[in-house]
C-alpha cells in the first residue's frame, strides 16, 4: 500500500489532528485560489496596438496587435493579423518589472531577430498591459483566459508528452499526457509499492491542467484529483481534495 502517499492527503484533510501544514501557505478560508504570481497574471491572450518608438516618441502608424503569452513559456505576437508580421519565442517574467524574451523567429526587425534576447519593461493594471523598450511599444488589453473565467476544456498542445516530478522526500512521479486528453501516472518511493493512476485531463486556463483519475492502484479520498501547474515551461504537481479545498505538493516537474 502506498501509505505515505495517501497519508499526505489524509493529513491535509485533518491538519489539526496530524499537525501538518500545507506547504506553509496561508489558509484559504473563502475557497478562492491563492494570489496569482506575476507570471500567472500575464498568461493569456492580449489584443491592442503596436507602435514603433524613435527618440523616445511614437513613430509611424499604429498596427493592430495580438499577443499570446502561454503558460508553457511560449509567446506569439502577430501584427494586423498577418503571418508575415509575426514574432515567436520563449518568455519569462522578472521581478514584476520586465519580460525576458528569447526570439526564435521574427519578421518584425524592430522587435528583434531570431536568436536575440530582449528584456522589455512591462506595466499591468487590471486588464491593461503595456510592454515597451527603446524601439517599440505594445498597449494591450486582456482578450481571453482571464483568471476566474471558464477555461477551455482542451489543454494547450505544448503540455503533451512526459513530465518527471520529484519531491524532497524521495518520491519520483512520471506523468504521460496524451493528445487524446488522457493521462497515465506512476509514482514510486523506496520501501513502497508502485502507485498507478490513469484518467482524463482538462485545461485549467492560466494555471495549468487538471488530471482526474478514473482508475488507481490505491484508493484516494473522494473528490481527489491531480493538478499540474506551469511556470515558464516547468511545473509543480499537487494532489488536491475539493472536500476540504486543500492541496499537497508532490514535487517540481520538468520535461
Amino acid at each position: 500500500m502506498l501509505r505515505s502517499f495517501v497519508f499526505l492527503l489524509v493529513c491535509s484533510l485533518l491538519m489539526a489532528a496530524c499537525g501538518v501544514r500545507d506547504n506553509d501557505k496561508p489558509e484559504n478560508k473563502d475557497g478562492a485560489d491563492l494570489q496569482l504570481s506575476p507570471f500567472e497574471q500575464l498568461v493569456g491572450e492580449w489584443a491592442g496596438i503596436y507602435r514603433a518608438i524613435e527618440n523616445e516618441k511614437p513613430f509611424g502608424d499604429a498596427s493592430e496587435a495580438v499577443m499570446k503569452l502561454g503558460a508553457d513559456g511560449v509567446f506569439n505576437l502577430t501584427l494586423n493579423g498577418q503571418e508575415d508580421a509575426r514574432v515567436v519565442g520563449q518568455w519569462n517574467e522578472f521581478q514584476g518589472r520586465s519580460l525576458i524574451m528569447k526570439i526564435q523567429g521574427s519578421s518584425v526587425p524592430r522587435i528583434g531577430s531570431a536568436g536575440k534576447l530582449i528584456e522589455p519593461i512591462y506595466e499591468m493594471q487590471g486588464s491593461n498591459l503595456r510592454i515597451s523598450d527603446l524601439k517599440f511599444e505594445l498597449k494591450l488589453t486582456r482578450k481571453t483566459d482571464k483568471p476566474g473565467e471558464t477555461p477551455s476544456s482542451t489543454p494547450p498542445t505544448g503540455v503533451f508528452g512526459s513530465w518527471n516530478c520529484a519531491d524532497n522526500n524521495g518520491r519520483q512521479t512520471l506523468i504521460k499526457l496524451s493528445s487524446d486528453n488522457s493521462f497515465g501516472l506512476s509514482s514510486t518511493k523506496v520501501g513502497e509499492r508502485l502507485f498507478l493512476a490513469s484518467g482524463k485531463l482538462s485545461d485549467e486556463g492560466v494555471s495549468g491542467i487538471i488530471l482526474t483519475p478514473n482508475q488507481t492502484s490505491e484508493r484516494l479520498p473522494d473528490q481527489s484529483y491531480f493538478r499540474l501547474r506551469f511556470m515558464a515551461g516547468k511545473g509543480e504537481l499537487k494532489l488536491r481534495s475539493d472536500i476540504s479545498n486543500t492541496e499537497t505538493s508532490l514535487g517540481a516537474c520538468s520535461r
